[in-house]
């Protein structure tokens, strides 16, 4: 973690490099290209994509429906079924027809607990992401650590992270750590600055491979959400169409209208570079050398 009292002066130097980037086209050739080398070693590994509904998990699935014809690799696509209101059974009927008719399977992992949470969770003022977050989280990471200890192969699992959300994660951090007061006990979704710093800076890498056998992958981390909006648009992908009724109280999509509105793209690059240097994120090697479970428990 960089210095607190050093983090403004530096941001100052920094805010001068940063870039709006050009806009950038998403397409399957594009993104093959960009990602042909990983691509072309998942036929020898357990490839898990965890999905959502959603249009960043939507144009993922679609692309790695083609990926896995041209690359002959075969894939797995996980879903849990929660907000319980959010994926109905006729929501998911749906969205099993579109992709059953493309031989994709989506495995729903069926969650015991009710939405009465998130309510509980509106009263006491707690983030109702990070409560429904953590509970989609245990159902499938307690699922990915069983595939691993019965079939010891390596694996590989591929998030929807975006370029608009790590952006989120560095504002998230400047305005809840660096100009908080220093003097009053601050928590960031719950936990303390530092916790919840190391492990959201993870989300900034696109590929890590860690010792023991997994791999994240998050394939859509360069991209604005104009882009990959555009993108779902010219391929007809169906998308989950129940909103949450929690959604106005989620933080990533009042950033992201705020992006939106304002009509901003930004630069990977510049935003990683600003982050690396001014924030001061985790080393890629501090997580390639976490234990596996430590790492699906913790982090993702």
């Amino acid at each position: 973690m960089a210095d607190y009292r050093n983090q403004y002066q530096a941001a100052e130097s920094a805010n001068k490099d940063v870039k709006i980037s050009s806009k950038i086209e998403l397409t399957y050739d594009h993104w093959k290209e960009e990602h042909e080398n990983l691509l072309s070693d998942l036929g020898n590994k357990k490839t898990i994509m965890l999905f959502t509904g959603g249009k960043d998990s939507s144009i993922i699935l679609h692309y790695l429906q083609l990926a896995s014809e041209e690359f002959g690799f075969s894939f797995e696509a996980h879903a849990a079924d929660y907000p319980q209101h959010v994926f109905t059974d006729e929501e998911k009927a749906k969205l099993n027809d579109y992709w059953g008719k493309r031989e994709v399977n989506i495995v729903w992992h069926s969650i015991p607990e009710s939405d009465e949470i998130i309510e509980a969770s509106l009263t006491n003022s707690t983030n109702f992401c990070y409560i429904c977050h953590k509970v989609k989280r245990k159902a499938l990471m307690n699922f990915i650590k069983s595939v691993n200890q019965n079939l010891k192969q390596e694996i590989v699992i591929i998030l929807s992270y975006t370029l608009w959300d790590i952006v989120s994660y560095s504002l998230e951090y400047i305005t809840g750590s660096v100009y908080a007061d220093p003097n009053s006990s601050h928590l960031v979704q719950g936990k303390s600055a530092e916790t919840r710093f190391t492990e959201t800076s993870q989300r900034f890498y696109p590929l890590i491979q860690l010792a023991q056998g997994l791999t994240i992958f998050k394939p859509l981390l360069k991209y604005n959400d104009s882009e990959i909006s555009h993108a779902v648009e010219n391929e007809c992908i169906p998308l989950s169409s129940v909103e949450c009724k929690y959604m106005k109280y989620r933080p990533k999509r009042m950033m992201s209208n705020f992006y939106k509105n304002l009509e901003l793209r930004f630069d990977y690059d510049s935003v990683f570079d600003f982050a690396n240097k001014v924030l001061g994120l985790r080393d890629i090697d501090y997580y390639k050398n976490l234990d596996m479970n430590q790492f699906l428990e913790k982090l993702i």
